[in-house]
């Protein structure tokens, strides 16, 4: 539920003073939504008679069928929430990449209020192509099975999810290590060690569940991590190439990341 907090970084080229407000807005973030969760947690662990209960069971069984309503709702909401926090942060990631010379230039090009255009549409895109083939996989599965189990667009939710929470993961921990050395460079290290440490010790947790019995996705959520791994190989064979082959656009890219400037996507 409350993965992508950290979106509001994306738009620190976007803003006129990201030093002072990104922090801000994403500090604001996690206070919030941790005060949320440890509420849920504590009405979930009190409210639950056995573990198949879930928040729209236990609403319905303690209050009604009004507040279940209201829960199933909330989660559309939030799903719908954190496919437009995504939406935004990978158009205006191809158009920084773009920018820098590791994508093609046509992902530069943005809209007369100065959103990467190509890059929104493109993610728009790829996202209505997913729900198709998702469709096709389904029907596809179904064809050899003697009664027909009708599509049920959760599976497709699942895997997207676990797809997303083990790279997410990884992408923590890798900022938790380069943490280290931007707070050993800045000479601030005895301040930053420790909550580095911390962040990357429940980021290399969430990847180490993905291949722990009992906690490891299972079933159709089986496929995200899955297609995690085939992503992480086409990745790093695509930063080694650009590497090899285009370091200054990658010291570039890496620049933009350490210095802001507002840009052709900014205000």
């Amino acid at each position: 539920m409350f993965v992508g907090f950290e979106l509001a970084a994306v738009l620190g080229e976007e803003t006129a003073d990201p030093k002072k407000s990104i922090p801000r807005a994403v500090y604001a973030v996690i206070f919030i939504t941790g005060v949320f969760f440890i509420l849920t947690q504590y009405v979930g662990t009190i409210g639950a008679k056995d573990l198949s209960m879930n928040w729209q069971a236990m609403s319905t069984h303690y209050v009604g069928t009004w507040l279940s309503t209201l829960i199933g709702i909330a989660i559309m909401l939030d799903i719908i929430g954190i496919a437009i926090g995504f939406s935004a942060a990978c158009a205006r990631g191809l158009f920084a990449l773009s920018r820098d010379g590791l994508l093609p230039k046509a992902f530069t090009k943005v809209s007369s209020r100065r959103v990467p255009i190509v890059g929104t549409v493109s993610i728009s895109a790829l996202m209505a192509i997913l729900m198709i083939l998702a469709g096709v996989i389904w029907n596809w599965s179904n064809a050899t099975k003697s009664v027909l189990v009708p599509f049920d667009a959760f599976w497709m939710f699942l895997i997207a999810s676990a797809f997303g929470s083990f790279l997410i993961s990884l992408i923590y921990a890798i900022l938790c290590i380069a943490a280290v050395k931007m707070f050993r460079q800045d000479g601030t290290l005895g301040r930053g060690f420790i909550p580095a440490l911390l962040g990357f010790g429940v980021s290399a947790g969430g990847i180490a569940a993905q291949f722990i019995s009992g906690l490891a996705p299972t079933g159709t959520a089986l496929w995200g991590r899955n297609l995690a791994l085939i992503g992480i190989v086409v990745i790093v064979v695509w930063l080694i190439y650009n590497v090899t082959r285009h370091p200054d656009s990658v010291d570039k890219a890496g620049q933009h990341a350490l210095m802001h400037e507002l840009t052709e996507a900014g205000i």
